[in-house]
């Protein structure tokens, strides 16, 4: 499977604990998709469980103030 630039997005991450759940071995997926293996693994767990978000956090204040300093 080739992978895009798209590397680390949700979508991605959402297709790889899929592919887990559907009986590929999370080595093999986390290889192929070129990402951490435990991450993987965690992520399962937590998709288990029901409490996996598919949006990431909003910044806290002082982050995005960091931010606009740097660049």
């Amino acid at each position: 499977m080739k992978i895009s630039k798209s590397h680390g997005t949700s979508e991605l991450k959402e297709l790889a604990v899929t592919r887990v759940r559907a009986g590929h071995s999370a080595r093999a997926v986390a290889m192929e998709l070129r990402l951490i293996e435990q991450t993987l693994r965690n992520r399962g767990k937590v998709a288990a469980a029901g409490t996996l978000s598919t949006s990431s956090r909003s910044p806290k204040p002082a982050e995005s103030a960091l931010y606009a300093i740097r660049t």
